[in-house]
This record gives C-alpha cells, sequence and structure tokens, in this order.
C-alpha cells in the first residue's frame, strides 16, 4: 500500500489546550504508525504544546513554530505529500503556492462531532485554485464517521495501570495524600472543566445532598483549581476533601481519568480521552455563540443513550439557566454506581464498532497518494 513519505498537520491555536492537545496526538499516532514518514507539527504556539508536553522534542514529530503566516520560515519550506490544517486553520500562502506538483492530498480536519449531518460531507472533496484535491475529514461517533483517535496501545495502557505503578503515579502527580484517602475509601471527582462551569455550586450542593456523608475528594489540576477562588470559602463536610494536584502532561492525562471514580472533562481531546478510559463523566463542552455548542452536546448524548436523568444533568452542568438540582442528584446516583456499567459498554461499543481515526485518515492517504 502506498503511504505518503511525509505529512505537514498544522494548527493554529486561539485558546486553550484543545486544539493543539488533539493536532499533537495525531501527529504521535501518524509518527508510531507510519515509521518511514516525516511527521512535521506546524503550530503558532510551541510553547502551549511544551506546556501540555514538556518532552515533546524526544518524539519523532518535527515541531516547526511561527509567529505570523508570513513568516520567512516558510519561504525554506518544502511541502509534504500529504498537508492536514487541523480545523479549518488557514496556510501561508507562501507555502500553498508550491504544493501544485508536490503534494498529493490536502486534508481539512474538521472537530469532532457527533450530528448526524457529518456523515454526508465526510471525504467529500473542495476543489482549489492550487489544483490540489482538499477533502473533508469528520471525527464523529457514528460508523459512517471519520471515528476517534484512539492510540494502537493506548487500551492496553490504561489495562496497565494498577498496583505498585499506579500507586507511584499518584504519588507523583497527585501528591502523597490522596493514595491513603483512596485506600480508605473516598472516592475521587476530578475537575478538568472550562471556568464558566458551575463548580462551586455543585461543590456547595453535594454539601446539602445524600453525599455529605459520603467519603470524597474533589480534585483539581492547579490550573483549574485557580479559575474558582470561591471554593476555598466553601464550608465542607468533614467527610469531604480539595486535592490540588499538579498539571499533568499530556502524555499522563488518560492515568488521571483512571483515579477518579467521576471525570469532569472539558473539550474534545479530553472528551475522547474520557469514553477510553471506560469511567463515568460528564462533558464540559466548549461554549459557543447562540448555544450552537448544546446542539453538539444534545448529539452526543442521543447517542449516549443514557437515559432522560444523565441527559438533563448534562445539560445543566453546560446551560446555567437550567439551575443544577439534577445535576447534584445525578452525581450523587453515579457515585453510588448508576451507569457504571453502561459507560465501559460505551467504551467497548466505540472500541468495536467506531471507526480508527488515524488508521482511516491513513488508509485513505494512501488511497490518493501518488508518491511513494
Amino acid at each position: 500500500m502506498p503511504l505518503p513519505a511525509s505529512i505537514d498537520v498544522f494548527c493554529n491555536v486561539i485558546d486553550n489546550f484543545g486544539d493543539i492537545g488533539v493536532s499533537w496526538r495525531l501527529c504521535k499516532d501518524l509518527a508510531a504508525r507510519l515509521p518511514e514518514s516525516k511527521i512535521r507539527l506546524f503550530t503558532n504556539k510551541p510553547d502551549t504544546l511544551k506546556t501540555i508536553e514538556p518532552s515533546y522534542q524526544s518524539y519523532r514529530v518535527k515541531v516547526m513554530g511561527y509567529q505570523t503566516l508570513e513568516d520567512d520560515l516558510f519561504d525554506g519550506i518544502t511541502p509534504a505529500y500529504a498537508v492536514i490544517e487541523a480545523f479549518g486553520c488557514d496556510l501561508p500562502q507562501s507555502y500553498i503556492s508550491k504544493m501544485r506538483g508536490q503534494t498529493d492530498i490536502w486534508i481539512n480536519l474538521e472537530y469532532l462531532s457527533a450530528e448526524a449531518w457529518i456523515e454526508s460531507y465526510h471525504l467529500t472533496p473542495s476543489f482549489q485554485n492550487n489544483g490540489v484535491p482538499k477533502y473533508f475529514f469528520m471525527p464523529g461517533l457514528t460508523k459512517k464517521s471519520g471515528g476517534l483517535l484512539c492510540e494502537l496501545d493506548a487500551l492496553d495502557r490504561l489495562n496497565s495501570f494498577k498496583g505498585e505503578f499506579k500507586s507511584s503515579w499518584i504519588n507523583k502527580y497527585c501528591g502523597n495524600a490522596l493514595a491513603p484517602l483512596i485506600s480508605n475509601g473516598y472516592k475521587v471527582i476530578n475537575f478538568f472543566t472550562y471556568p464558566h462551569a458551575p463548580i462551586e455550586a455543585i461543590i456547595n450542593g453535594l454539601q446539602n445532598s445524600t453525599t455529605k456523608d459520603e467519603n470524597l475528594v474533589f480534585q483539581f489540576p492547579i490550573s483549574v483549581y485557580k479559575n474558582f477562588p470561591q471554593i476555598k470559602n466553601l464550608k465542607i463536610s468533614n467527610n469531604h476533601k480539595i486535592n490540588i494536584c499538579d498539571f499533568v502532561p499530556h502524555s499522563e492525562f488518560d492515568y488521571l481519568l483512571q483515579v477518579g471514580d467521576l471525570n469532569f472533562v472539558r473539550g474534545e481531546d479530553s472528551f475522547v480521552r474520557a469514553i477510553w478510559s471506560g469511567k463515568p463523566f460528564y462533558w464540559n463542552i466548549y461554549k459557543q455563540t447562540e448555544d450552537t455548542h448544546l446542539v453538539k452536546l444534545k448529539a452526543w448524548l442521543k447517542i449516549a443513550g443514557f437515559g432522560d436523568k444523565y441527559f438533563e444533568a448534562s445539560l445543566q452542568l453546560n446551560d446555567p439557566r437550567r439551575g443544577n438540582a439534577l445535576l447534584i442528584e445525578n452525581i450523587g446516583d453515579i457515585l453510588g454506581g448508576y451507569l457504571k456499567k453502561e459507560f465501559y459498554g460505551l467504551r467497548e461499543h466505540c472500541q468495536r464498532e467506531i471507526p480508527d481515526l488515524t488508521g482511516q485518515l491513513i488508509e485513505f492517504l494512501a488511497r490518493k497518494s501518488k508518491k511513494l
């Protein structure tokens, strides 16, 4: 099967870590599966990549940082045989002008969506002035979509998270206080959310619900905790603890989710990792104008099929107009084992039925590639 000798991925970081997180994960996976191909990642924020993955230079991906699309950097760059623009980002005009006769295929990797309409757009061409065919690639949660990112060793790595390795990892990234609490029966709720999430209200509500007498740890990465300054002023039950963990590198994030009995995750990359974790989670989706994000959220909730209570609880997390009473109640139910089997079943379903994004992408590139 002919494979592109080189692949360039472009990612323009606007805010947060989601776009660069997805792009970096894809580049690493491409490099692992295509050992003979050269993989380059072009980004305007290499420092953001260094924040989420301090050791990024140790991987077989060449990271090229730029300030603007007019940088002199691109004057000396020969385009790759396959080019991927992440999330519709712009490419430098000087780069585009050199793609004719050099680049076989141009991919527009879109944001993940559970909406049905994406199936009709997946792998459809868009003709460009430079003559290079450009195709939409639509990640999703159906068989006819682009599927989900899952490295070949991802699930094996999750299954290895136990025993001494698990204990030492928790001590390293979560502090020495957490492991003894877990050993004594405490359940961990991980909060990895956007600043607009009603976290103070959730924690306060749990103090006045059936969970007030349960042994719980509310765990925050330090970068998230600083977005919720009022938490330290809340009156917390003696049975409840707050734990602040270090910033967990991108390559270690899957293990953080394994520590949680319930995970609150944000954005696209963390959402997909939450699926692979097999653990119960709520998705704090990226907020958009005109409530577009709620349409996307509802599409996912319909596919998940976890029932009306979880459906409404998830909407309450993402829409403050709906209150949070059912969300508080649903959290208590989940901590009691509600939907535990269903979330693990979601992982198995996605592993079995949903396309492997990187594998499908490589296969498509191979079909369209002219050069070995």
